[in-house]
C-alpha cells in the first residue's frame, strides 16, 4: 500500500510532465506562477484489513492575473487532451509509479480569483482520487 507521502509525490511527478508549470507536492512558502499545490484533502478505509484505501487530493493551480501567457497556461491545463492536460497526465500513468494504486482526476471546479497573501491569481481546483491496496 503506497503511503500518503508517496501519493503526493507521485501525482507531483505526474504534474512535472506538463511543461512550463512549478509544481509542488509540500504547501510552498513562495509562490511562483503558474504553480500546480498537490494537498491531501480527506482519506477513507475502503475495505479494513490491509484493504483499501481511498484518498482525495486537490491540485489547486495558481496563475498570475496580469500575465495572458500564464492566462493561456491555465487554458492548456484545463483541456482534456494534450501535452498540457491534466488531465492526460494523470491518465498516462494512473499508478503514479506506485504498485496497488490507481489515480484518476475526473473534473476541475473552483475557477476564479483566489487572494494568496497580497496577490490575486486566477485559480482552479482539480480533485484527485486515489485508491491504494495493501498486500
Amino acid at each position: 500500500m503506497a503511503s500518503l507521502t508517496q501519493i503526493r509525490a507521485g501525482l507531483a511527478d505526474r504534474l512535472r510532465t506538463i511543461p512550463s508549470v512549478n509544481v509542488s507536492e509540500l504547501a510552498p512558502n513562495v509562490i511562483v506562477a503558474p504553480a500546480m499545490i498537490v494537498t491531501p484533502s480527506q482519506a477513507e478505509i475502503v475495505t479494513m484489513a490491509r484493504g483499501t484505501v481511498e484518498y482525495t487530493l486537490t491540485i489547486t493551480v495558481l496563475v498570475s492575473m496580469t500575465d495572458i501567457t500564464d492566462q493561456n497556461i491555465l487554458d492548456g491545463l484545463l483541456e482534456t487532451t494534450g501535452p498540457s492536460s491534466v488531465f492526460a497526465a494523470i491518465a498516462d500513468d494512473v499508478t503514479l509509479g506506485l504498485e496497488a494504486t490507481n489515480a484518476a482526476a475526473m473534473s476541475w471546479t473552483n475557477y476564479g480569483t483566489q487572494t494568496v497573501g497580497d496577490v490575486d491569481y486566477l485559480s482552479v481546483t482539480f480533485p484527485v482520487v486515489v485508491r491504494t491496496s495493501g498486500v
